[in-house]
């Protein structure tokens, strides 16, 4: 029979034994207590990691990735200046909002007979501005290669007409055509070394706050540290049932060695 630390208390009344050290022996027992466990941790994260892996070459499905890029311009045929250049990103920046506008996603979805709603068209196009220029560069990525530069070339020529007509700004010029990028990386590999850790950080989780709640008295060392009592001796518990089979085993040797006598 196993008393915990609170029966331990209850039983003792005497004060505890301070001892500063207390919280970094328990993160050193709990370290060993681990690295008892690491078999369990390194078996738990394999799965975790064979099954990611497999789900993501055998269940994810494959995507593609198709950009064109518009060259942002003032309405000024002037020659160009600092002032011109920074009017310039200022439009590059508003220029950005207009493909998430939802008329641009109704002619898109209208032009190339789409049923997605616009959650998940915001989702697929991506815009982006690189440092220090007047480029946008619009991105979508679809798991039909001819999907994605159908939609990435309506909706280059569909933000055209709308900045023009819209904003009372002049179009935007095609810098690059739509043209499909190639096949997205699965990402397997991150797949795999995430499956991994996150495999590993549930056991260590579960191991670590079984350790923290167990409070059940096992060593001498255990009672010295948290109630200031020395053991002067150990006695082993005998299970009432082993203890009567034993007796019985031995009764029974006793009368075959009589019964041969």
């Amino acid at each position: 029979m196993q008393m915990n630390e609170a029966e331990l208390k209850k039983n003792n009344p005497l004060p505890q034994k301070e001892d500063s050290r207390e919280t970094e022996i328990d993160l050193v027992e709990l370290f060993y207590h681990l690295v008892d466990k690491l078999p369990q941790i390194l078996i738990v994260a394999v799965i975790c990691a064979i099954v990611m892996g497999v789900w993501s070459v055998f269940f994810t499905k494959r995507t593609y990735e198709a950009t064109a890029k518009l060259y942002v311009i003032n309405a000024s045929n002037s020659m160009i200046n600092l002032s011109d250049l920074q009017i310039g990103n200022y439009l590059t920046n508003d220029y950005q909002q207009v493909f998430s506008n939802y008329e641009i996603h109704e002619k898109v979805r209208k032009r190339l007979n789409l049923t997605y709603d616009d959650k998940k068209l915001d989702k697929m196009i991506t815009i982006s501005n690189p440092s220090d220029t007047r480029i946008l560069v619009i991105t979508v990525i679809s798991e039909s290669a001819n999907e994605a530069v159908r939609m990435v070339e309506a909706y280059a020529e569909e933000a055209q007409l709308f900045i023009e007509d819209t904003m009372d700004s002049k179009m935007p010029t095609t810098f690059e055509h739509a043209h499909l990028k190639g096949e997205v990386a699965k990402g397997t590999v991150m797949k795999i070394i995430l499956g991994f850790i996150l495999g590993a950080a549930v056991v260590i989780g579960i191991e670590t706050v079984r350790f923290v709640i167990d409070d059940r008295i096992t060593t001498s060392e255990f009672i010295e540290k948290r109630v200031g009592l020395v053991t002067l001796g150990m006695m082993p518990v005998v299970d009432r049932e082993d203890s009567d089979a034993h007796s019985s085993a031995r009764r029974r040797t006793s009368t075959k060695s009589a019964v041969k006598k």
